[in-house]
């Protein structure tokens, strides 16, 4: 069957290819997403043909990842519009010559008003010219003064001292007693700076922009952990950062501003009425009664505040679902208009090559660490049987993973939203009941329909509501290498209840679900086997979200 590319709405940008289009087949059947839609005018659209879905090959050591052209054996490539390809090639060039040279250098300048100006140009390496700038060896428009200096940065350096690496890997032994067999260890991404693990590819990303000279970055967001950590490391550099997050496209107080309106000025109370009857209307839920399905914005308010505080703008994303696919859509279509002086900071281990690459590659700081602390804890040579980790957008759970694909005595196993159930209408079960075809710029697995729509995705934390995956993730499910199975959201709330209450560490509840899969992996391994699993971040952006399904006393019991 070929290949779809993928839409969900008018309002979804589509990424077209900027590589050759295989021919179709007699049987090959255009979606709707390839017909040129010219009444669209606020997305971009270009139809082709994403590359043909072939079975991988077997995982192997030699295999690379991705290979010349972007790719993880079928999936991944760029379905960009042309405007992006330039900006995606000088990613690739800089990313490329940064892992040689992580030395760059920032000028703080004062200019003659007194305002404060930053200006940053990246260097591959620090002489004693640029150490003592003189007026020569500055750009003709900059004034001298004794405040410019040079700043050495370093991935790894910033990761220790700022973010707080390494993360600790920690023993759950009351989880290990409950379970009563396989170890339970747990990497503590939440007890980064920020609280996730997100800050990490945020921090190499912004390095890059810097080597780049981008004057702006921009970012989408769904739970908030990577729209907080971009905002965080913008704030420590000094760059203008917009984050883009779902709201609900109907708030309480527009919603009460409307009603008012038919009322009092335009005499049409009986619309209200009309409302009331069709909208099960409850003063005390008018919320969930009236705009059905918690947006971002809404369910993370907690993290839209930190974001605003930390200088950020906040760009809510009414159109579709309002929830991360769209607020990546939006982000795209900023980037294309501004793609000369703006670098794109994606969270996800998606999207259209190098970005799958490079988040994992700034992720894999959580294997590494987590490779080195077994050896220190276990003995040298001692690894664990089960790598485990929530699935969303894949960031986590690549970082996790990464280090210890070529080790194939050791299962990796990835954790979906399984929503209401996978085989209903209402889940984010990508890997487990998708597709291949083309979203946001690269094929890989997606949640779509006959037609090549994008189904929407359910999860009750933002972060997993995403309805595609990164072309790695995808071609380790086809190669045999990685597993994928997916939790309900009831069972990912148990397990953010029996955590807390077991080990006092309250999990976010993307990572409640790989914490829920302990339910049915731990009793099948024997005893003295270890589980890691990638604690992606912290619970308390989750409390409102979660105290909407728990009672007081929390609503479950042990």
């Amino acid at each position: 069957m070929a290949a779809r590319l993928a839409t969900s709405s008018p309002s979804l940008v589509v990424l077209a290819t900027a590589q050759p289009s295989p021919p179709r087949t007699a049987k090959s059947k255009p979606s709707n997403a390839m017909r040129a839609n010219a009444s669209n005018s606020s997305a971009t659209v270009s139809a082709a043909a994403a590359a043909p879905r072939t079975t991988s090959k077997p995982h192997s050591p030699s295999t690379p990842r991705p290979d010349a052209a972007g790719r993880f054996g079928a999936f991944g490539g760029k379905y960009v519009p042309e405007t992006l390809i330039a900006a995606l090639t000088e990613l690739e060039q800089e990313y490329a010559k940064a892992q040689a040279d992580p030395a760059f250098k920032v000028r703080k300048i004062v200019d003659g008003d007194g305002k404060k100006e930053r200006r940053r140009r990246c260097t591959r390496g620090t002489t004693n010219e640029e150490k003592n700038p003189t007026p020569s060896s500055l750009p003709p428009s900059t004034p001298t003064h004794p405040s410019i200096h040079p700043l050495k940065a370093q991935f790894e350096s910033i990761l220790k001292n700022y973010v707080g690496r390494p993360s600790p890997l920690y023993h759950a032994e009351r989880l290990t007693e409950h379970y009563g067999g396989a170890e339970v260890w747990l990497k503590r991404e939440d007890l980064n700076h920020t609280g996730a693990h997100k800050i990490n590819n945020s921090l190499g990303q912004v390095l890059l922009c810097l080597r780049m000279s981008k004057k702006r970055i921009i970012a989408e967001t769904g739970a908030g952990q990577h729209g907080v950590a971009t905002a965080t490391v913008c704030a420590k550099f000094g760059l203008p950062c917009i984050i883009y997050m779902g709201e609900f496209f109907i708030g309480r107080r527009e919603f009460f501003f409307r009603f008012f309106g038919f009322f009092f000025f335009r005499n049409k109370l009986s619309l209200f009425l009309h409302s009331l009857s069709t909208s099960s209307f409850s003063l005390s839920n008018l919320s969930l009664s009236l705009f059905p399905g918690a947006k971002d914005m809404e369910r993370q308010a907690l993290n839209v505040f930190r974001m605003r505080l930390l200088g950020a703008e906040v760009r809510p994303v009414h159109s579709g679902t309002a929830t991360l696919k769209d607020a990546t859509s939006e982000a795209i279509r900023d980037w294309v208009t501004n793609v000369e002086t703006t670098h794109y900071i994606l969270g996800s281990a998606a999207g259209p090559h190098p970005y799958p690459m490079m988040v994992r590659d700034f992720q894999s700081v959580i294997g590494k660490e987590t490779r080195a602390q077994c050896y220190s804890q276990w003995g040298q040579g001692q690894l664990p049987d089960v790598l485990l980790a929530c699935v969303g957008g894949g960031s986590n759970a690549m970082g996790l993973f990464h280090e210890f694909v070529d080790d194939s005595q050791i299962r990796l196993i990835g954790v979906e939203a399984g929503g209401e159930g996978v085989d209903s209408t209402k889940h984010a079960a990508t890997l487990t009941r998708g597709s291949p075809g083309v979203l946001h710029g690269s094929f890989s697995y997606l949640l779509q329909d006959e037609e090549g729509q994008v189904i929407d995705p359910h999860s009750i934390p933002a972060g997993l509501d995403y309805p595609g995956i990164g072309p790695e993730h995808s071609y380790l499910k086809d190669a045999g290498r990685a597993e994928y199975a997916a939790v309900t959201d009831q069972e990912a709330l148990d397990a953010f209840v029996r955590v807390s209450r077991l080990e006092g560490i309250i999990p976010a509840l993307e990572t409640s679900h790989a914490l829920a899969y302990l339910e049915k992996l731990a009793p099948s391994m024997p005893k003295g086997s270890r589980i890691v699993i990638n604690c992606s971040g912290r619970g308390d952006k989750d409390v409102n979200t979660a105290a909407k399904f728990l009672n007081i006393s929390g609503g479950i019991e042990e």
